[in-house]
C-alpha cells in the first residue's frame, strides 16, 4: 500500500465527492483523481466507482474507509489535545427534534467532542452506514449483519393525527401527509389514498395536519408536548411492534466517547 494517497482516498470516501475531497485537503480535483488512481493500483484494486453524477465505493473500497475512519479515531483517542473526536450520526428528523437533542446537550456537558448529525430517510441511513458514513444511525429498523449491529432502546407507539376525528373506514378518501416512502402511514395500511403530501420534515408534518391539510401516523413521543386541542389523536395498534433502534459500526474496540454516548442512550 502507497500511504502518501491515504489521506486523499479517505476524504473521497467520506464525502463520496472528488469535488469536495478537493475543498477539503486544497488540492486540486485533478490531482486527488490522479492520487485515487495511483492508491488503486498500489493495491492492485479498484477502491472508488465513479460515475458522471455519483461516487461509490466498492466493497473493499467500505472495508477500508471503515478501518481507516477506525484507526484515525483510536489515535486521536491516544493522542488527545491535538484535535478533538467527532461522532458522525445519522437519524430520523422526528427522533431527533423530540428526542435525541435532549441527550446531545446531556452529553457535551460530560464530554467535549464534536458531533456531525444528518437528517435522513430510513433507506438512506441503512445504506450510507453500510458505506461507514456514520458511527451510529437511529431508525426503527433492526439490523443484524457482520459489519453492523442493533441496540434497541425503546418501544414505539405509533398514532394517527388529524385535524377533527375521523373513522379508520374512511382514512383512504383522506390526503395523507406523510415524510417517504418508509413512512409509518404506508407501513400501517395496505390500501393508499390517491392524494399523497410529501414533506422530509416532522414538524412541517405536524403543522400541516394541525391546519387541516391531511392526516398522518406518527409516533406518540412527537405528540407529548403538543396541546389536545390541536389534533384528534387515534392510537393504532399492528401487528408489527415497533421500536427505536441504534445500530452502530462492529469494531472490537469502541473509543470511549463513543462507548459513554452508548451507555447514556441506553440507561434513559
Amino acid at each position: 500500500m502507497d500511504y502518501r494517497y491515504l489521506r486523499s482516498f479517505i476524504s473521497v470516501a467520506k464525502h463520496l465527492s472528488f469535488s469536495r475531497a478537493s475543498q477539503e485537503l486544497g488540492i486540486a480535483q485533478s490531482a486527488i483523481s490522479r492520487q485515487i488512481r495511483l492508491f488503486e493500483a498500489s493495491l492492485g484494486t479498484q477502491l472508488v466507482v465513479r460515475s458522471p453524477h455519483h461516487v461509490h465505493l466498492t466493497s473493499k473500497g467500505r472495508e477500508l474507509y471503515l478501518s481507516a475512519t477506525h484507526f484515525e479515531n483510536l489515535t486521536s483517542e491516544l493522542f488527545s489535545g491535538d484535535r478533538q473526536p467527532t461522532i458522525r450520526i445519522g437519524i430520523l428528523h422526528g427522533v431527533l427534534e423530540e428526542w435525541f437533542v435532549n441527550h446531545v446537550s446531556q452529553y457535551l456537558q460530560k464530554i467535549d467532542c464534536n458531533f456531525q448529525i444528518k437528517v435522513a430517510t430510513p433507506r438512506q441511513l441503512i445504506q450510507e452506514m453500510k458505506d461507514g458514513l456514520y458511527d451510529l444511525i437511529f431508525t426503527s429498523q433492526n439490523i443484524q449483519t457482520d459489519t453492523v449491529t442493533s441496540i434497541r432502546l425503546f418501544p414505539e407507539d405509533i398514532a394517527l393525527i388529524s385535524k377533527h376525528p375521523i373513522a379508520l373506514s374512511e382514512i383512504y378518501r383522506e390526503r395523507w401527509v406523510v415524510f417517504s416512502e418508509d413512512d409509518f402511514m404506508f407501513q400501517t395500511f395496505k390500501k393508499r389514498s390517491e392524494k399523497i403530501l410529501q414533506v422530509n420534515s416532522i414538524t412541517a408534518i405536524l403543522n400541516l395536519v394541525k391546519r387541516g391539510a391531511g392526516i398522518a401516523v406518527v409516533p406518540r413521543h412527537l405528540l407529548y408536548k403538543v396541546p389536545s386541542s390541536e389534533f384528534s389523536i387515534l392510537p393504532l395498534k399492528t401487528k408489527k411492534e415497533w421500536s427505536l433502534y441504534c445500530s452502530i459500526q462492529n469494531q472490537k474496540y469502541q473509543p470511549k466517547y463513543l462507548k459513554g454516548l452508548l451507555e447514556q442512550l441506553q440507561n434513559k
